[in-house]
């Protein structure tokens, strides 16, 4: 990345950390860099599975209410609750299994901000 900055300072005669047009070079160039050496985020399992889970959710269907003819009275009463819980407890079950894997990708965030916020601290080579 340093390399990198050293190419455009020479190219451009401007320094990517005090020119926005020298500095719009050095982010892309770092972005490639980044992307090239590094795999991809998107292919961890916790994405993968956060993904799998809105596929769910996004196929969930209301439970089908019983037909009137088939049940009466108490039965059928009995019969849409059970129903119901049903499919509250499946989408409970998703909705907390999208809050576990939520928590685990704020962790990575986090780690990934502390280390710019560390970074950042370091002193500055302009």
């Amino acid at each position: 990345m340093a390399a990198a900055a050293q190419v455009i300072e020479v190219r451009l005669g401007k320094s990517p950390f005090s020119d926005p047009a020298a500095a719009g070079s050095a982010r892309y160039a770092w972005r490639q860099i980044i992307y090239s050496l590094t795999p991809d985020p998107n292919e961890i399992e916790i994405v993968k599975e956060q993904r799998r889970l809105i596929d769910e959710i996004s196929d969930l269907k209301p439970p089908q209410l019983p037909k009137l003819i088939e049940y009466s009275g108490i039965e059928r009463d009995d019969q849409l609750a059970r129903d119901q819980n049903e499919f509250r407890k499946q989408l409970s079950d998703i909705v907390q299994k999208m809050n576990e894997y939520g928590k685990q990708l704020r962790e990575l965030g986090e780690v990934g901000k502390e280390a710019f916020h560390n970074a950042l601290s370091l002193p500055k080579h302009r």
